[in-house]
C-alpha cells in the first residue's frame, strides 16, 4: 500500500488553503497510486478522522497512473459507497467523458438513486437537485439503454422524478431531430 506522510497531508492541505499549482504536488508527491493503490487509498479513509475530507483531497489530488477506464471503474465503485461526498463529481465524471459511457454505468447512477447518500436524504432542496444530475448523467449514456430507462422511471410516482424523466426523454427527441 502507498502510504501518505504526515508531510504528504501538509502539502495536499497547503494546496487547498494557497492554490498551488497541481503541477507542483506532483513534483512534490513523488508517489503514483495504481487502480488498486488508489481504491485502497480511498477506503483507507473510512474510519479516520475527517475521513470526508480525506477523501476528497486524495481523489482530487493524489496522483495516480490510472487511464480512463480504471478512473471510471473506480468511480463506478465509489458512487455505490455512501460515507463520501464526491457523488456529484463522479457523477459529473461519467456525464461528460464521452470516452467512457456505458451501459454499467446506467446501473450504477440507477443504485445511487435509489441508495441516496444520507445526506441527501431529507432535504428536498438538497435531494431533488442531486437526483436531476443524475437523470442527467443517465441520459447521456448510450442510447437505448439510457431512453429505456428513462422511459421507466417515466411511470413513477413520485411526480419530481417522473418530471426529470420526461425532461430528459424531451432532450434526447429534440437531439436526435436535429
Amino acid at each position: 500500500m502507498i502510504n501518505i506522510t504526515d508531510e504528504d497531508w501538509k502539502y495536499f492541505y497547503s494546496y487547498l488553503e494557497n492554490f498551488v499549482n497541481r503541477e507542483e504536488i506532483y513534483k512534490v508527491i513523488k508517489k503514483k497510486a495504481s487502480f488498486e493503490q488508489f481504491v485502497e487509498l480511498l477506503y483507507s479513509c473510512r474510519y479516520k478522522e475527517d475521513s470526508i475530507n480525506k477523501f476528497g483531497i486524495i481523489f482530487s489530488l493524489f496522483p495516480h497512473s490510472m487511464n480512463v477506464y480504471e478512473f471510471t471503474k473506480m468511480c463506478q465503485i465509489f458512487l455505490k459507497e455512501l460515507w463520501h461526498r464526491e457523488h456529484e463529481t463522479m457523477i459529473g465524471y461519467l456525464q461528460d467523458d464521452e470516452s467512457v459511457k456505458s451501459k454499467e454505468n446506467i446501473d450504477v447512477l440507477l443504485y445511487l438513486m435509489n441508495n441516496l447518500p444520507e445526506f441527501y436524504k431529507y432535504d428536498d432542496d438538497l435531494k431533488y437537485p442531486f437526483i436531476r444530475k443524475i437523470f442527467y448523467a443517465i441520459a447521456s449514456q448510450p442510447k437505448p439503454y439510457s431512453r429505456e430507462v428513462l422511459e421507466e422511471l417515466a411511470l413513477n410516482k413520485d411526480e419530481r422524478i417522473k418530471e426529470y424523466a420526461l425532461y430528459q426523454l424531451e432532450r434526447i427527441e429534440q437531439v436526435g431531430n436535429e
